[in-house]
């Protein structure tokens, strides 16, 4: 909570970029930070920034799987609108809006349909902030439904990972008798990957790892207190939109920064890289960061320097990440 307090806040405090060097030492001689991306359409993008979205929902676990690689910040990238020659998807983007509008005056108080526009465009004060261009970073929290996401993800897994994986959690000791037991199956092979995985469901399932993991979803995404004191979520206000909310998985979107400027694909990418179903890797120019704000808490600036770097050219190869 303590974190988010200190972004809401950043549009008003900002520390000199002097300030911020000398403050994260980590940043010395770094260029580029490295960023996993990825695309939506520029309103619900402006709607992140304004805090008005707050998860983004999938029917796959594409979003939620940047994750794995324990980075902890992604960046936003803005479609470039459908050809209006399309006539099928201008239309579904033009039905999809009245959805967001009547979200937008139903469950965030906005009087008119006017109002809303507001909510769908970047912030006035900003300049470059248009389609086929990087405009913020933000962390990504836990995605529900907890279960299928923990399954979805071993079964992804070779027999080695699933093998460490249940030896993580289970320990040694489990490990080893799950080999014993299993030792004549498999054509003399022993414990086949699908074991693996269902032991590992299964001792999860034991030891309420899924409920930590629930509660945990639950407190990221919770919007709502309800007169018991309970917790609940709005899968409207997390989605803004129906559509949206029907949608299989629901990962969270927290801290969500604006750019000190829109950063181009011809800047943000190497050449070689490819679009793969909206998700990609990326580079971001480290005067491209609002350092100057995120520099304001310690938390944040910490889980940004585990963000992979690349140097100036100049700059020693070692570096010391302050935490």
């Amino acid at each position: 909570e303590e974190q988010h307090q200190v972004t809401s806040h950043v549009t008003c405090l900002r520390l000199s970029l002097q300030t911020v060097m000398v403050m994260y030492n980590w940043l010395a001689g770094v260029q580029f930070l490295e960023f996993m991306v990825f695309n939506v359409e520029s309103e619900f993008l402006s709607l992140f920034v304004h805090g008005f979205k707050t998860a983004e929902s999938r029917n796959n676990l594409i979003v939620a799987n940047l994750t794995l690689r324990k980075h902890p910040w992604v960046a936003i990238f803005c479609k470039t609108p459908s050809n209006p020659q399309n006539k099928e998807a201008t239309r579904e983007h033009e039905k999809e809006m009245v959805r967001v509008v009547e979200c937008l005056q139903g469950v965030h108080g906005f009087k008119s349909q006017l109002d809303c526009q507001w909510a769908l465009l970047p912030p006035a004060e900003v300049n470059g902030f248009v389609s086929g261009k990087i405009w913020a970073i933000a962390r990504l929290g836990a995605t529900s439904d907890v279960r299928e996401v923990e399954k979805q993800r071993l079964n992804a897994v070779s027999l080695e990972e699933a093998q460490d994986k249940y030896t993580e959690v289970a320990g040694e000791f489990a490990a080893d008798t799950l080999r014993v037991v299993h030792q004549n199956q498999n054509r003399g092979q022993g414990v086949t990957k699908a074991q693996y995985v269902e032991a590992t469901m299964a001792f999860m399932e034991k030891e309420n790892a899924f409920v930590k993991m629930y509660d945990k979803w639950l407190h990221e995404a919770a919007n709502i207190h309800l007169e018991d004191g309970s917790k609940q979520v709005c899968r409207l206000k997390q989605t803004c939109t129906p559509t949206g909310a029907a949608r299989k998985y629901l990962t969270t979107v927290t801290d969500v920064c604006l750019l000190n400027y829109a950063v181009s694909l011809d800047e943000a990418r190497d050449g070689t890289q490819k679009n793969t179903q909206g998700v990609w890797p990326c580079k971001l120019p480290i005067d491209s960061l609002p350092l100057q704000q995120l520099g304001l808490s310690p938390a944040l600036m910490s889980s940004l320097s585990k963000q992979p770097r690349r140097w100036f050219p100049t700059a020693p190869v070692g570096d010391t990440v302050q935490k």
